[in-house]
C-alpha cells in the first residue's frame, strides 16, 4: 500500500502583530482512504478515514464553508468548559440564545432558527422579523400582475416553500 507525504506552509499571528510561518504535514495512504495531519513537532493533530458515512473531512469542510449547515449544532456551557478548559461561573453570560443559539443581531442569524420558547433571549426580535417577512410576502402577492410570468414563478416558489415547511416529515 504505502503512504504519500506532503507539507503546506501557513501563517499564524505571532507576538506583537507579527506573522509566523509554520508547516502542516499530511500523510495519506496511497488510496487516500486514511489521512493524518501533524504539527511541526510531528505530533498528530487529527486524522480521518473515508469509511464513515460522514467523516471528519466532510465535517471540517462544512465548518469552514457553511456555518449555517443543518449539521452544525450549538455548543452547551459544559462543552465550552471542556473546550476552553476554564472554570465558567454559573452566571456566565453568553450573547447567544440558550435555546436556539441565535445572536439577535439584525441580518445575522435567521429568524427561522428561533423556537419561540418562553426562555429564549431574542424571540420577540425574531418574531418581528418573521412578521416583516410575512407582510412583505403578502404585499408582493398583491402587486404582481395576475397573468404575468413573475406571478407564475412566484406561485411555483410558493408551492415549493409551502411543501418544504408544512409537509416536512
Amino acid at each position: 500500500m504505502g503512504s504519500n507525504y506532503k507539507k503546506i506552509k501557513y501563517e499564524t499571528q505571532g507576538g506583537y502583530g507579527s506573522v509566523e510561518q509554520k508547516n502542516l504535514y499530511i500523510k495519506s495512504s496511497r488510496t487516500n482512504d486514511f489521512v493524518s495531519f501533524y504539527d511541526e513537532n510531528g505530533d498528530e493533530i487529527f486524522s480521518f478515514d473515508e469509511f464513515a458515512d460522514f467523516n471528519m473531512g466532510e465535517a471540517i469542510k462544512i465548518a469552514l464553508t457553511n456555518w449555517n449547515d443543518e449539521k452544525m449544532e450549538n455548543v452547551s456551557i459544559e462543552e465550552i468548559k471542556m473546550i476552553d478548559k476554564i472554570q465558567i461561573d454559573e452566571d456566565f453570560s453568553s450573547p447567544y440564545c440558550k435555546i436556539c443559539g441565535g445572536c439577535g443581531e439584525d441580518g445575522c442569524c435567521s429568524a427561522m432558527i428561533c423556537k419561540q420558547h418562553p426562555d429564549g433571549d431574542y424571540c420577540k426580535t425574531y418574531l418581528k422579523d418573521l412578521k416583516f417577512g410575512y407582510l412583505m410576502f403578502d404585499e408582493i402577492d398583491k402587486i404582481l400582475p395576475e397573468d404575468s410570468e413573475f406571478k407564475k414563478k412566484y406561485e411555483e416558489l410558493f408551492d415549493k416553500v409551502y411543501d418544504l415547511v408544512y409537509l416536512k416529515k
